[in-house]
């Protein structure tokens, strides 16, 4: 399962709401309002792999989700000292309000991926489990 990230108009796709297309697509697609006007591949990769985190948290009940947040912000070395210099928690809440409205019925959870840089592009390989 492969989806590629080229060029940067990509307005005119349809949104993939269903289990029935690529998990890899569908990521692409999921992250493409933070990564459709980045051109460093770098950050592109840090927003496909923090979109694929988000992705699976939303499989945890409620309560987890928020325990997981802490973590998540260290891991991805966001905020220092509880601030929030880079709008973390508004990127959060909207890739949180995308998956709940947009791909609710995905029941896909990443178990793994493999992200390929290129010049104008990124590869992304996803493998999945589906969670009933």
């Amino acid at each position: 399962m492969v989806a590629s990230k080229k060029g940067k108009n990509t307005s005119s796709k349809k949104k993939t709401t269903t289990a029935e297309n690529k998990l890899s697509q569908v990521i692409m697609e999921f992250v493409e309002p933070l990564s459709e006007r980045i051109d460093d591949i770098v950050i592109t990769k840090r927003i496909i792999e923090f979109g694929i985190l988000i992705w699976n948290l939303l499989f945890l009940p409620i309560e987890e989700r928020a325990e997981q947040k802490n973590s998540i912000m260290k891991s991805f070395s966001i905020i220092e000292d509880d601030q929030d210099d880079y709008g973390f928690n508004e990127i959060y809440d909207y890739l949180i309000f995308r998956k709940d409205t947009l791909y609710k019925n995905d029941r896909r959870f990443v178990v793994n991926y493999k992200i390929d840089d290129r010049e104008d592009n990124s590869n992304v390989s996803v493998g999945y489990h589906l969670v009933n």
